[in-house]
């Protein structure tokens, strides 16, 4: 069929029968749409130009698709689309075959980023960016415009159509087409190539492949970085081995611009007091990129610690209910959509990088700073769900952050405040807890950060952010790690009495094999002291060189240099929005584990006049009406009653007389393993005989002291999708299905246990 008689056809059928039908999506095109019938797309952008076709994607970078056409376009163009959708005969992309004339250009503007990929997310699956092709629907993103990175492992230097084949880590190997007359150099070491996700059938079995757009969409890293840190001056160099905090709260002050200007730092570190609203985060982080470029066209790392659960910075971000959860549904995908939703958020705000996942393997059930930050107790669950986490985040083209190594789950002291000291042996370090650090830097983890603690297996004197033996010997030479190394927070407790002046702990940190110095005491103080150190030979050039180079390297791999900001007017409509709330609630429902259920309490079927008391633990000063709104949402008769963390007997009473009129009571513990009257609250209630809901809001080691409870959930947050979570459980709505990710001490509920309906 000729395009002129489709377009004749197509037009009878827009404007005679039914036009609105006709209207899709790119993703639902793709989708749902049969072989042969007319679409309508409207406002996509152009993000590829190749001889007969163009591809085009939603501006939100949901879904992306080639659409064949002899119209000339630019990059960057917006376009409304008509035509026909088919599927290729030889490679099965779905693909829209458009009517004369068509595309059409609106006359807008838009030039999108190229999302980043790890090879294994480029190849997609259930959680990608769309659904894919019709015999293989978990290949997903293809269409979209990306970026990938690692090592050239194979080349076909032919002029045309020539490839060469990258690897990241254990990822596969992704083939990257060049276009026609582009040279392949066969001294490419690591790069990142930007290009089209397409697809090729080889031996029968659809592969992806990524399609440049033109020979300079491949960047060839050390060339690249080496050619930078030669043309910058000492001070310069020394300057982006820092990361400090924001001074100025909302808005950049005096001091962060002569951070910049004077010290030429290479980033900021974001906190809560820095983000009222995403959109004036935005608005922040654009400030301090243009100061930041206009002064010597290094872009800023900006991170910040937005984990999910009891840690996070974003004000109105989805919150998420913490790694214990992620470990407890013990799934790799669930863990990448948090990660992914995370990192949106992460990069809406204009930050860069994430200061997560917590890697640490929770074995000690007193650790008092890791706890609910951990995945859980076993080293190939933190290494699973890491991953995922880690993948999510590069879904989103965040940073990712591994902490806190060497492996801070076996503490009994809080880093922020003291030095813990671990004293197992090099086989423990290694199998247990350096083994998902191991596992995550193999697959592509971008950044680690060092723990406040001292391993005395490798190190009898120094803490490990200070020692060579552990961040030269271990990390870089053991288990092979060359990206980016920075230490945790340099004012900490941990580091406080060693005998060494906070600037020559910062010298120490760079000699020990740091790159990145967090948030020294003081910035003028730890500048001066590197500055001695380098012009004395205590830190090398080359080694100078060596921390600048990975930073610079970093910086480049994820597109800062070409574009360092964010849209400060989309950044409202990204975080928190409806898609990320509902994700956010999955993640909490699929993290619930009911521990004990006897006599089948839960779900719970009552009549509208059964009254159920609602106890809750202020875990936050809210947490009771937060609680209360998913109950009674669920059972109107509900009375509520907030209670300290450690309730008196008078408050104890109060709730025990409550409880007399009450057909059910929930009781939302939380830390009770730390506050023995709650204990004893909980005891007392089980004692009146009324079928008794225990919701822990943290961690499940508090089930050991009241372990005859008729009904033990986990919910192990306080957030808001975690209570409604939690009432989702309660009520029937959801059947739980999450599994211990740690043992419970003086019980029988071991790593793994868990029920269902």
């Amino acid at each position: 069929m000729t395009k002129r008689l489709r377009t004749t056809l197509y037009i009878l059928t827009l404007f005679a029968i039914c036009p609105a039908a006709l209207a899709w999506t790119v993703g639902e095109a793709k989708r749902d749409v049969a072989d042969g019938e007319a679409v309508s797309l409207r406002g996509l952008a152009v993000t590829a130009v190749f001889p007969g076709s163009v591809y085009v994607e939603q501006p939100d970078r949901t879904a992306g698709i080639r659409v064949d056409t002899d119209v000339p376009l630019e990059e960057g163009d917006i376009v409304d689309v008509e035509g026909v959708i088919e599927t290729d005969d030889y490679t099965h992309e779905r693909y829209v075959d458009s009517y004369a004339n068509w595309p059409q250009p609106t006359g807008g503007k838009l030039h999108l980023k190229p999302v980043g990929l790890l090879a294994r997310a480029m190849v997609g699956g259930s959680l990608g960016f769309q659904e894919g092709l019709p015999d293989n629907p978990n290949l997903n993103n293809i269409g979209l415009l990306v970026i990938v990175w690692g090592s050239v492992t194979a080349l076909d230097g032919r002029a045309n159509s020539g490839y060469f084949m990258i690897k990241d880590g254990r990822a596969p190997a992704i083939k990257v087409i060049a276009p026609d007359g582009a040279a392949i150099n066969p001294d490419w070491g690591y790069v990142t190539a930007t290009g089209i996700c397409s697809v090729e059938r080889v031996n029968g079995v659809m592969k992806p492949v990524l399609k440049l757009r033109r020979a300079s969409d491949v960047v060839n890293y050390q060339s690249w970085a080496a050619g930078k840190v030669s043309a910058m001056t000492t001070d310069e160099k020394i300057g982006q081995l820092f990361q400090v905090r924001l001074s100025g709260g909302y808005s950049m002050n005096s001091t962060d611009y002569q951070a910049i200007q004077s010290y030429r730092v290479g980033g900021f570190v974001y906190f809560a007091s820095n983000i009222s609203t995403a959109t004036q985060a935005a608005g922040l982080t654009n400030a301090l990129q243009s100061t930041a470029m206009a002064s010597n066209g290094i872009p800023l790392l900006i991170s910040m610690d937005q984990e999910g659960g009891i840690v996070t910075r974003i004000a109105g971000a989805c919150d998420f209910p913490g790694n214990m959860a992620l470990g407890s549904a013990h799934s790799y995908d669930v863990a990448f959509a948090a990660g992914s939703v995370l990192g949106s958020e992460v990069r809406a705000v204009g930050a860069n990088m994430d200061l997560a996942p917590v890697l640490d393997t929770n074995t000690n059930p007193a650790n008092p700073v890791i706890g609910l930050r951990s995945i859980g107790e076993q080293p190939q669950l933190v290494s699973s769900v890491g991953r995922g986490y880690i993948d999510g985040l590069h879904s989103a083209g965040c940073i990712a952050t591994g902490k806190h190594f060497p492996g801070h789950g076996d503490t009994a002291t809080d880093s922020h405040t003291g030095l813990p000291v671990v004293t197992y042996d090099f086989n423990t370090l290694d199998t247990i807890h350096g083994k998902p650090f191991r596992d995550c830097i193999a697959n592509g983890l971008d950044c680690i950060m060092t723990a406040h603690i001292l391993v005395t297996c490798l190190d009898t004197t120094l803490p490990a952010p200070l020692s060579p033996a552990v961040l030269t010997g271990y990390l870089r030479n053991n288990i092979g790690f060359d990206g980016v190394c920075m230490t945790d927070s340099m004012g900490m407790g941990a580091l406080a009495n060693l005998g060494y002046t906070n600037e020559q702990e910062c010298v120490m940190a760079i000699q020990a094999g740091n790159d990145i110095v967090l948030s020294p005491n003081s910035l003028s103080g730890a500048f001066a002291a590197v500055q001695s150190a380098v012009a004395s030979g205590a830190i090398t050039q080359a080694r100078l060189d060596q921390s600048v180079m990975r930073i610079l390297k970093l910086k480049r791999r994820y597109g800062l240099f070409e574009d360092p900001y964010v849209d400060a007017d989309a950044a409202a409509d990204i975080v928190g929005s409806v898609d990320h709330r509902a994700t956010e609630l999955a993640v909490a429902r699929a993290g619930i584990t009911l521990v004990r259920n006897a006599n089948g309490v839960l779900p719970l079927h009552l009549n509208p006049d059964d009254k159920v008391l609602l106890v809750t633990v202020a875990s936050t000063s809210d947490a009771a009406s937060r609680f209360a709104s998913y109950i009674t949402a669920k059972h109107a008769n509900t009375t509520s009653m907030s209670i300290s963390t450690s309730p008196g007997s008078s408050t104890r009473a109060s709730v025990v007389n409550a409880a007399a009129s009450a057909a059910v009571v929930i009781i939302a513990t939380y830390e009770a393993q730390n506050y023995s009257n709650q204990t004893t609250l909980v005891n007392q209630l089980i004692a009146t005989g009324k079928p008794i809901i225990c919701v822990g809001q943290g961690k499940p080691y508090e089930l050991a002291g009241f372990a005859n409870v008729p009904v033990y959930l986990c919910a192990y947050s306080y957030r808001n999708c975690s209570f409604a979570a939690a009432a989702d459980v309660i009520f029937g709505d959801y059947d739980p299905d999450g599994l211990l990710p740690v043992s419970i001490p003086g019980t029988s509920y071991a790593f793994g246990w868990g029920l269902t309906y």
